[in-house]
């Protein structure tokens, strides 16, 4: 979703002016001269207003840096110059070592002399009485784009890159004006100072025109807060009561769960990490009414993080922690055995300051420091004790589901591989890195999840090169296994040629642990490869047409009834069930694919299959993975009953009906989406047939109930993160409304084939006859019918 800029004709401006630029107009001399005094006499300390202008300013830049850097990642190697990698570096440079600066506010960054005063109301008043809001808005924009790109030119010595440029003017999306628009904004929400400062600014009657303004971003931030709202309510039962209780402010919980949204668009990642803060703020206050026993300067330092972290400055917060540490760390030389609890009471209040900022690189350099302060002198201790956080929060990460535990782990991965100090130790937390990242990205959707297993993929192969098949076999069969699944998730996540590719190369991954990993050997990680193989073959046999694609399947099958050779229901009963749900998948696609005896005969033993699953997979003890399996029943049942005349069939529809509906009462929008999605388009599909099948009223009820499922679907399935499925649902969406359109006729008819054939036209898009050739010519097929069946409509009404 595009940011909605504030536009503010002086703000943007006022912080050119604070790099040095001139004022853009003569009109506003006489009435900034007239304002100057009142503005100098109220408010001796405006330093604090540049400093937060100047900080939103690079906070802008900080942003227009990452898509910039996301943008030469992506590009071929011959159109990546080396040049421009450089700028990029240097611009984080001197993004960071001025943030840096601005944090010192021991420095007088703006004691405004009369000449700046007058250069900055110059920006923050209407130039002439001729000039328009929208003029006075285009201008400051291209004055404050000038006078950015004019400083970091002058910074590096030389022109910024044409690409960069673009990304900061904002050519085809957002530039550093709109991001920096927003940060004023959430400045004037958050900061009394700041909003004072800028209230003397309107008196320079632009207040109507500043709040015009505002209008499109003021419906960005309700919705952020009706979502701030529903976190708050959904937490547990009197948990805010308990907070409140405590002494943690309700601004302070505000801010927390603003920031929490800011930071991810999952709702329940959301929750598992508001849950946790709330937990770390209502310990927080009841630490500082009970103070501690490490001495009256923690308890004042503890006293005053509370209150700046009630605030919801937790950087602030952060800041007062990390500077108390620095001051106990100068002493802490000659009190070092009698005083280190007080700095790990310091630095476990930073700790959880980082925390609550939701700063993973800060959280993992705090746990370093943490480690070396509890085992003085003991690299291989502090090592340890690391790696045991690292454990912790990628347990955390996998078993709650809180992504931001992952992110910990990845930075805490990422300090163990600096600190390795031979290959065996580097080659091991490349594999610790590789698995923070794989489950970091598995949980993730989009350009960012994609982006997390392909990092992880790297990490796992940057482990292969000490992990040689010849010294470390076994590590080296284990390495294959992850990078397998990696490539694995990565290949149904790409989708085209690219996610082929990669599952071809996970294919390849899992048979070369297999040369290591044998059944006589090691049964048990052997049947779990064979299992992993199993599902990126069957995953190929659904992407690939003709006798490849069945050829894939049967392997794919084979590959399951190899893994239950080993994973048998009495010795390794939940292994068990995931591979007979595997093996039900994989037969139901070869059913899927041919009719005849043969092919219902797979549908059947796929029903089997499932069934059996879910004689382990129980609602009561692994609710997910019984509704997963619910859903896999469901499709199985779907086909027979499409394929099956009579009662039967229809009875078949309808089991599969309830299976479906049956899962949806677990696999829930809010906790699940792309399960809730995928159960959602499979019960359109039966739906659909069923309506097909039954006349009347109930044909066209159940089919109407078809087009709401596949339109809930597409809440979930976008083209923009997930296309195959997207696509896939589109598809089954104009089947629906073809079939609805030929029942009802008339209108209502003719409307029903014309939005199916919208439906099969967006579906298209994203399919190509050379990486998807069975999808694209059934949905050129059935798009052909529906405009044959508007054709007859059309000339009966004429």
């Amino acid at each position: 979703m595009p940011v909605e800029a504030v536009t503010l004709p002086g703000m943007a401006s006022f912080a050119a002016s604070a790099i040095g630029s001139k004022a853009i107009g003569d009109g506003a001399a006489a009435v900034g001269q007239k304002i100057i005094a009142h503005f100098r006499e109220t408010l001796p300390g405006q330093q604090e207003f540049i400093r937060e202008i100047r900080k939103a300013q690079l906070n802008a830049l900080k942003q227009v840096a990452k898509r910039n850097e996301r943008a030469l990642k992506q590009l071929p190697s011959h159109e990546s110059a080396s040049e421009e990698h450089a700028f990029s570096a240097a611009l984080q440079s001197f993004i960071a070592v001025r943030l840096k600066t601005l944090s010192d506010k021991s420095i007088d960054f703006g004691v405004l002399t009369g000449d700046r005063i007058q250069d900055v109301l110059d920006y923050m008043v209407h130039p002439s009485p001729d000039a328009t809001l929208a003029d006075l808005q285009a201008l400051a924009r291209k004055r404050a784009d000038e006078a950015i790109i004019t400083e970091i030119a002058a910074d590096a010595g030389r022109a910024v890159p044409s690409r960069l440029r673009h990304l900061i003017e904002g050519t085809g999306g957002n530039g550093w004006y709109d991001f920096f628009s927003v940060e004023v904004k959430e400045q004037l929400k958050t900061n009394e100072q700041f909003r004072i400062v800028f209230l003397i600014a309107e008196l320079t009657d632009i207040k109507g025109k500043v709040t015009t303004g505002f209008e499109g971003v003021h419906k960005r931030f309700d919705q952020i807060d009706e979502r701030i709202d529903r976190l708050r309510d959904d937490l547990p039962a009197g948990k805010v009561d308990a907070a409140h209780e405590a002494g943690v402010q309700e601004g302070m919980l505000r801010a927390l769960f603003r920031r929490i949204l800011r930071e991810t668009d999952d709702f329940d990642a959301a929750y598992a990490i508001a849950e946790d803060l709330v937990d770390e703020a209502i310990r927080m206050m009841q630490e500082d009414a009970r103070g501690t026993n490490s001495g009256d300067f923690v308890d004042e330092v503890l006293a005053r993080v509370a209150r700046t972290s009630g605030g919801g400055d937790f950087e602030g917060a952060l800041e007062i922690a990390d500077k108390a540490f620095a001051e106990w760390e100068r002493g802490e030389a000659e009190r070092r055995s009698e005083e280190s609890q007080k700095g790990l009471t310091l630095l476990r209040a930073a700790l959880r300051q980082a925390e609550f900022s939701l700063d993973a690189s800060s959280v993992a350099d705090r746990l370093d420091r943490i480690s070396e302060l509890e085992h003085p002198g003991d690299r291989a201790a502090q090592r340890a004790a690391l790696r045991a956080h690292w454990d912790a929060y990628t347990k955390d990460g996998r078993i709650r589901g809180n992504p931001f535990a992952l992110k910990v782990a990845v930075a805490i991965a990422g300090r163990l591989l600096e600190t390795a100090e031979t290959l065996e130790e580097k080659s091991d937390r490349y594999n610790l890195l590789g698995n923070a990242l794989y489950t970091l990205g598995e949980r993730a959707v989009g350009e960012d999840g994609i982006d997390d297993l392909k990092n992880a993929a790297a990490a796992f192969e940057d482990a292969l090169q000490v992990r040689t098949r010849a010294k470390m076999p076994a590590a080296w069969a284990d390495t294959k296994n992850n990078l397998g699944c990696t490539l694995s998730i990565i290949g149904v996540r790409v989708g085209g040629a690219d996610g082929i590719n990669a599952l071809y190369r996970a294919v390849d991954a899992f048979e070369d642990a297999l040369q290591i990993q044998t059944r006589a050997k090691m049964p048990a990680d052997w049947a779990a490869i064979k299992n992993n193989l199993g599902s990126t073959l069957s995953i190929i046999g659904e992407r690939t047409s003709g006798a490849d694609g069945i050829n894939n399947l049967n392997n794919a099958v084979a590959a399951f009834e190899d893994a239950l050779q080993v994973r048998t229901r009495a010795k390794m009963p939940a292994n068990w069930a995931a591979t007979k749900n595997n093996l039900g998948n994989a037969l139901r696609a070869l059913g899927e694919r041919t009719g005849g005896k043969d092919r219902i005969d797979d549908l059947k033993n796929a029903a089997t299959a499932f069934k059996d699953a879910l004689q382990v997979r129980t609602r009561t003890k692994m609710p997910a993975d019984w509704a997963v399996t619910k859903n896999n029943l469901g499709i199985a049942l779907s086909i027979i009953g499409e394929r099956t005349g009579g009662a039967d069939g229809i009875n078949n529809l309808n089991n599969a009906v309830a299976a479906f509906e049956d899962a949806l009462q677990v696999c829930t929008r809010a906790k699940m989406p792309a399960d809730w999605a995928a159960t959602k388009n499979n019960l359109g599909n039966t739906l659909r047939t069923l309506g097909e099948r039954v006349g009347g009223a109930d044909g066209i009820n159940a089919l109407k109930n078809a087009v709401d499922a596949c339109m809930d679907a597409l809440q979930v399935r976008t083209r923009a993160d997930m296309p195959a499925d997207w696509g896939v649902t589109k598809n089954n969406l104009g089947n629906v409304l073809r079939t609805l359109g030929e029942r009802v006729g008339g209108t209502d008819g003719i409307n029903n084939l014309k939005n199916a054939i919208d439906a099969y036209e967006n579906a298209l898009t994203v399919f190509t006859m050379e990486t998807a050739a069975h999808y694209v010519r059934g949905i050129d097929q059935n798009l052909k019918r529906a405009r044959a069946a508007l054709a007859r409509l059309q000339g009966g009404d004429g």
